[in-house]
């Protein structure tokens, strides 16, 4: 129980991964003496419990950095009129905390070209670049459909077999979780809520975000 509330608090704040991204750089440092897995990821500095004892110093160095550039990033955001998910800028792909407790940013286009500003924003450089082909303002669209969709249809039997959707900014893609899995429901929703590449269908219930 205490793995799988950890794992929600990651991912709200950050975190939380194998996507259609490719990595562009990284001046982070790492570590290789634990395994660390996303589940043990929160936000533990200071804290005198367990979890936080056990987690490698490296770890906990690169993790406590991450949560600052994350939350300089977000005001950064904020103060340049980027604050809500539908505004953010149409580069920006989203972020996490990675495994190692570095923070990565993804892109939409190249890069390098927005490296600087990023950099800007957090108000550091340790940080890993990753490219992607969908803003997540693009992918909070794909959302808003789909909560629209159910919102208006909600007796409607395409509506009622969805059970979950999740964005899944680690992967670039939204969650759906369907009651009836099936080539034939998969087909009835591309048909009647959203046809998009960047959705993987599922079987439904609580989508556990990795």
């Amino acid at each position: 129980m205490k793995h799988i509330s950890i794992l929600i608090f990651i991912f709200m704040v950050a975190a939380s991964c194998h996507t259609k991204t490719k990595e562009t750089g990284s001046s982070s440092a790492q570590y290789n003496d634990t395994v660390v897995t996303p589940a043990d990821t929160t936000y533990l500095i200071g804290m005198d419990i367990p979890e936080y004892k056990d987690l490698p110093r490296q770890f906990v160095a690169n993790h406590d950095r991450s949560m600052t550039y994350h939350m300089n990033l977000m005001e950064s955001f904020e103060a340049s009129g980027y604050g809500t998910y539908s505004t953010r800028p149409d580069y920006y792909g989203g972020s996490y905390i990675d495994d190692n407790g570095n923070f990565v940013i993804l892109i939409k286009g190249n890069p390098s070209d927005y490296r600087a500003e990023i950099e800007e924003r957090i108000k550091g450089k340790d940080v890993i670049f990753k490219q992607t082909d969908i803003s997540f303002v693009e992918l909070n669209e794909i959302m808003d459909t789909i909560n629209k969709y159910i919102s208006d249809k909600r007796n409607n039997k395409v509506a009622q077999n969805i059970l979950s959707a999740a964005l899944d900014e680690l992967n670039s893609q939204i969650r759906v979780g369907l009651k009836d899995l099936n080539p034939h429901s998969i087909e009835e929703f591309k048909e009647n809520v959203i046809n998009s590449p960047y959705i993987e269908f599922e079987q439904g219930g609580y989508i556990q975000l990795e």
